[in-house]
């Protein structure tokens, strides 16, 4: 009885082979610009992985980034910084989050973003079809001082 319980509870442990392999798919999605594939895998990766891992937040961060949610994209920038407070690239990061929540609100247009250098269009065409998705014909205002 004691061996079946043992053996139930080990197949039902996240597996760090299995991590790897969704990981490795992956990666080659993503470098095939197949982001809802790539972030699939990666969410696989991070659930079946022993512990959490800072780095796979930053890789689900980017695959919602380059498909659109921004929402997605700036609370898995968070999970990282929380994650790696100490990230070489955190000053980076943050930045990403600041300008995905001013695109996200409609302060700010992302073909003004990239022109400041602050996204960047891996695919063509990107950022004219994030800025056609966000465009709001009024400009965010709150009459009230807080």
């Amino acid at each position: 009885m004691m061996a079946a319980v043992l053996t139930l509870v080990l197949l039902a442990a996240p597996s760090e082979a299995v991590s790897r392999a969704h990981f490795a798919k992956a990666q080659k999605s993503f470098t095939q610009h197949d982001w809802r594939h790539a972030l699939d895998e990666f969410t696989a990766a991070s659930e079946s992985a022993p512990s959490e891992l800072p780095d796979l937040w930053f890789d689900i961060a980017q695959c919602h980034r380059n498909l659109g949610h921004q929402r997605q994209a700036a609370a898995a920038f968070t999970r990282y910084l929380a994650l790696a407070p100490e990230a070489p690239d955190r000053d980076k990061v943050r930045s990403l989050i600041l300008s995905l929540g001013a695109a996200l609100l409609g302060g700010v247009s992302f073909a003004a973003l990239g022109r400041a250098g602050r996204v960047e269009e891996l695919e063509e065409g990107a950022i004219a079809r994030a800025d056609s998705l966000f465009r709001w014909d009024r400009h965010p205002w709150c009459p009230e001082i807080f």
